[in-house]
C-alpha cells in the first residue's frame, strides 16, 4: 500500500537512506510505501491482509508468517511464539516459549486444526526467550543466531 495525502511527511529526518528505500516515485508523484498489503472491498474501504516482508512463498503459496505466529500463540502451553522462515530448506520452523517441554507431533496436530498443512512448521524449536527489538517486535535475526 502506498499513502499519498496532504498529511504525509516528506521523508525521516536524519535518516536518508530510510527515506529513499520508503518514499518511491509511484505515477509521477512521491508516496510513501507503507509495507502494508491490502485490497479494497466492494464497498470501497481498504481491507489490510497483512506485512509484505513477513509474506513468503512455499510451494506456490503465499504464507503470512503472522497467521501461523499467532495460531501457534493459540495452543495451550505456549506463551509466546515467532515464526521464523528457513531459507535453504525453504521451510517455516516455529519457535515458542513454554514452561514444559513440548513434542513437535502435539504442536503439530494441534496447528493442523487452525491452518492448512501448507502452512504448518517443519521444525519446532522451544526457546527460553524469543529476542525482541528496542521496539519490542520479535527480532527475527536475533532468532536465527539463538537457535
Amino acid at each position: 500500500m502506498y499513502i499519498e495525502g496532504l498529511g504525509e511527511a516528506m521523508g525521516y529526518v536524519g535518516n536518508e537512506k530510510e527515506t529513499q528505500q520508503k518514499f518511491v516515485e509511484y505515477k509521477d508523484t512521491i508516496v510513501y510505501d507503507s509495507g502494508d498489503c491490502g485490497t479494497y472491498t466492494e464497498a470501497g474501504e481498504i481491507l489490510i491482509s497483512g506485512r509484505k516482508d513477513l509474506q513468503i512463498k512455499i510451494m506456490g503459496k503465499r504464507i503470512e508468517i503472522g497467521v501461523v505466529e499467532n495460531a501457534l500463540a493459540e495452543v495451550d502451553g505456549v506463551s509466546m511464539s515467532a515464526v521464523v522462515y528457513d531459507k535453504k530448506k525453504n521451510k517455516l520452523v516455529g519457535c515458542y516459549m513454554s514452561e514444559n517441554i513440548m513434542e513437535d507431533g502435539k504442536l503439530s496436530r494441534e496447528l493442523s486444526l487452525r491452518l492448512p498443512a501448507y502452512m504448518l512448521p517443519a521444525k519446532f524449536v522451544q526457546l527460553e526467550q524469543i529476542p525482541l527489538t528496542p521496539n519490542g517486535k520479535v527480532d527475527r535475526k536475533g532468532i536465527d543466531e539463538s537457535r
